[in-house]
């Protein structure tokens, strides 16, 4: 990545591991968890009321990537080649069909298409193109990269921001214009 950035500097830790979990979320909201696996369990329980009604104690455990690619509030269009397979309208099946398929791929590049659009390449033909939301509903953040403290993010006005992972206090993020 040739400039240095704090965004180029994040995809670069991120290019050439596998993708070995993806999924969509809500709206236009999808993850790539790449790289090693790891296991988490809260350190503190906590007690609820959501196992049918009666309240119980527990811990949270998951499991994510060291990394995780995550696109956001963005207008996105996923291609195979030159052949577009879906986009952030198309049906919800229709998404969850050609998200899975980036699983097992790995992340070859990253190029940035203006301020504020980045293009997502695959080594297996996948391409993401990523840009602002056009349809006045998108928010700030468009393209996520998570790496074990940090959280970098360009946002739509072509910003990029770096924090703490877990923290999210605006005066513990440094912002890029």
């Amino acid at each position: 990545m040739p400039d240095g950035s704090p965004l180029e500097t994040a995809v670069a830790a991120v290019v050439g591991r596998p993708v070995w979990m993806s999924w969509k979320g809500y709206g236009s909201f999808i993850a790539f968890e790449c790289g090693v696996a790891l296991a988490t369990v809260s350190d503190e329980p906590f007690t609820d009321d959501q196992l049918f009604g009666v309240p119980v104690t527990r811990r949270v455990a998951g499991v994510g990537g060291d990394h995780c690619l995550m696109i956001e509030m963005a207008a996105w269009k996923l291609f195979s080649g030159n052949t577009r397979l879906a986009h952030s309208q198309s049906e919800r099946e229709e998404i969850d069909s050609v998200v899975h398929w980036i699983t097992g791929q790995h992340l070859k590049k990253m190029v940035r298409r203006g301020p504020s659009s980045v293009e997502l390449q695959f080594d297996l033909g996948a391409r993401f193109e990523i840009g602002p939301a056009r349809d006045g509903h998108g928010g700030d953040s468009m393209l996520s990269i998570r790496h074990e403290s940090t959280f970098t993010t360009l946002h739509a006005d072509g910003s990029v921001t770096v924090q703490p992972w877990g923290g999210d206090n605006p005066d513990a993020s440094v912002r890029w214009e």
